[in-house]
């Protein structure tokens, strides 16, 4: 069963992850996790690099960034020029669907999530959210 959680940063998304992960949920290699202590975040981000530059390309040819969101119609999706993007995923998590229960967590994956849906067809959505005043008060 594939997982992906998503949220604003600063919305509990990496406690979530860490701890759907010492549940046993499977998140690729931590190769390719940078657990970096930082004053903001000192249990890590969690967050795959591999498919946060993935979301980063996609979100970029999509004419955006995950501070600059591209405006996206219904559908954008299913673009036929948008099968690079899905083929990079599956080299990236190549693998992962050995296991019964994967996924991973991007911030980006808020607003790439039409195209992993339309991807993944039996993927669930961990959705965390936050008050945004207290998400402010983080980041601030």
């Amino acid at each position: 069963m594939p997982i992906i959680i998503i949220g604003m940063h600063r919305s509990g998304t990496s406690m979530i992850t860490r701890l759907l992960h010492m549940s046993g949920l499977y998140i690729g290699a931590l190769e390719d996790y940078t657990f970096a202590d930082t004053e903001d975040n000192r249990e890590g981000y969690w967050e795959n690099i591999p498919i946060v530059s993935l979301n980063d390309e996609i979100l970029s040819y999509l004419g955006g960034s995950w501070y600059d969101p591209p405006k996206l119609q219904p559908g954008w999706s299913e673009d036929p020029s948008l099968k690079i993007f899905w083929q990079r995923f599956n080299s990236i998590t190549a693998g992962f669907n050995k296991h019964p229960h994967w996924g991973w967590k991007d911030p980006r994956n808020s607003l790439t999530l039409e195209l992993w849906l339309q991807h993944i067809p039996d993927l669930k959505v961990l959705l965390c959210l936050r008050n945004p005043l207290e998400v402010a008060d983080s980041l601030s």
